[in-house]
């Protein structure tokens, strides 16, 4: 009987789900919802890249303090910032922009109103002069105050109200905001907002009423053909699709890309996206055939980006890497993730938090051509990014640990492996206690390891261990006992 390996939540097959089912977020030029006010409003010099950068790491520094022994909702919250920050120290210039037009909405809003300096906000002062606009929300208390009395009447104090909790990792209640405005004012770029924070927040069945009007906002604005046309009728493609509507989303599309080949020729990133999105839905309904060739015009428009790679090429990549990978062609498909991985180091640098999960398709494919070597390197390289996104106190540490681990004994480097195995093990002990579930998984994964090493004594303790474990904490009957099981027996038939 062959052994198996206890998995406690995500194998790394379904890594191959950040890359197939991820949707291209709108990375054009959303209207600017800021008056022609500069930089210096309010007499506040400009944030500059490397002052942004302090600002950052010391948010991300205090976040992961906060984390150690946080509650669960706290942690939650603390994971999402973590998350969120991350991703703007790896795209610098995206977060300066993001800071600037925030800065000067905000500075025009406290001067629209009148708002005092409430006692006590120097600090809050000090943040938003700068650019850590998550941290000057004390500034802006009165205006929370004001607004929900003054909301019919105050479209942009909501977008900004919105704009804050974005910064401070809080999609839902952004969402709530931007729904609000939109609903005072149904202008595009406020309904835009509202429907990617609906999506963020995974209430992604919240945004097809919002599609529809979407569209209309964008054609009363803009005109049929524009830009922004193509791109209302993509995001409401996305909302159809989240609400199961397949070929209502699928025509959606389609007219988002003949709108798009109007606008610059077809050629650029928003087209590439329009393009990696219909071939994504075109997959996941069955269809990849079909879906492929616009896979494949994606990335040619991603080869003419200006350095070969726009921040969501990585993506698109990927999503042909995976559909080659399903359809039997796994050589091209270890070659489209590596150019993937390539392409997102060179896009988001070494904090991307997706990094370490295209490491592991990467290995995974490679496994699966018996590039033993290679397959291993990838899941050592590995390692270290994973320790940087996901930090210990984060819920996925361990089992990305346990993955990689995995991988490393199915690649032969035991010696790797069997380290990190008796991490898992002393983290779980730590975390969970040595009565826990997650020990008893533990132990049995280490005797996996110890087996395959030829170590019949440790793997026969580490099963028995589990076994005594798993029992005492799931009951007699549980799946993972019979795995343990079957992996004790098929020790002694060795």
């Amino acid at each position: 009987m062959s052994r198996r390996l206890i998995v406690s939540a995500v194998i790394v097959a379904g890594l191959a789900g950040v890359s197939v089912l991820g949707w291209a977020r709108f990375s054009g030029p959303i209207l600017s919802y800021v008056t022609k006010a500069s930089a210096q409003a309010g007499g506040l010099s400009p944030v500059t890249g490397p002052q942004l950068d302090a600002v950052l790491k010391a948010r991300l520094a205090a976040v992961q303090a906060q984390m150690k022994g946080a509650a669960p909702e706290a942690l939650a919250m603390l994971l999402r910032q973590q998350t969120q920050v991350l991703r703007q120290i790896s795209d610098l210039d995206a977060a300066l922009a993001a800071v600037a037009r925030d800065r000067a909405l905000l500075i025009e809003l406290r001067r629209d109103y009148g708002l005092p300096d409430p006692t006590g906000s120097a600090a809050a002062a000090k943040a938003l002069e700068a650019g850590d606009i998550a941290a000057s929300g004390p500034l802006f208390d009165e205006l929370r105050a004001r607004a929900e009395t003054e909301l019919r009447r105050a479209a942009r104090a909501a977008f900004a109200l919105g704009r804050i909790a974005l910064a401070q990792a809080d999609p839902a209640t952004a969402a709530v905001y931007f729904k609000r405005a939109a609903e005072i004012d149904a202008r595009y770029d406020y309904l835009l907002a509202a429907m990617q924070a609906l999506q963020d927040s995974g209430n992604a069945a919240a945004t097809v009423g919002l599609g529809e009007r979407l569209i209309t906002a964008a054609v009363s604005q803009f005109g049929e053909g524009s830009a922004e046309h193509a791109e209302a009728l993509s995001r409401a493609g996305q909302a159809s699709l989240a609400n199961g509507r397949v070929t209502e989303a699928e025509s959606l599309m389609r007219q988002a890309i003949n709108v798009g080949a109007k606008v610059d020729g077809g050629q650029s990133e928003a087209q590439a996206q329009r393009l990696g999105n219909l071939g994504v839905l075109l997959q996941s309904a069955g269809f990849a055939k079909e879906a492929e060739p616009f896979l494949r015009q994606a990335i040619e428009i991603d080869r003419r980006a200006p350095g070969g790679v726009y921040p969501d090429t990585a993506l698109r990549l990927g999503n042909l890497a995976a559909l080659l990978a399903v359809t039997g062609r796994m050589p091209e498909a270890a070659t489209f993730a590596g150019a993937a991985l390539k392409a997102a180091r060179q896009a988001k640098g070494p904090t991307d938090p997706d990094l370490a999960p295209r490491m592991l398709i990467l290995a995974q494919y490679q496994l699966a051509l018996g590039q033993t070597a290679e397959a291993a390197a990838s899941f050592r390289a590995a390692i270290v990014p994973s320790r940087m996104a996901l930090g210990p106190y984060h819920p996925d540490f361990l089992n990305r640990l346990d993955t990689i681990a995995g991988g490393l004994r199915s690649a032969g480097d035991f010696d790797t492996a069997e380290s990190l195995y008796r991490e898992v093990l002393m983290r779980s002990e730590s975390g969970f206690g040595a009565q826990s579930a997650q020990y008893g998984r533990a132990q049995n994964n280490l005797g996996l390891l110890l087996a395959a090493r030829g170590d019949k004594v440790g793997a026969d303790t580490a099963y028995r261990t589990a076994l005594a474990v798993l029992t005492a904490a799931l009951g007699e009957g549980a799946a993972d006992i019979g795995t343990v099981e079957a992996n004790l027996k098929a020790l002694d038939t060795r």
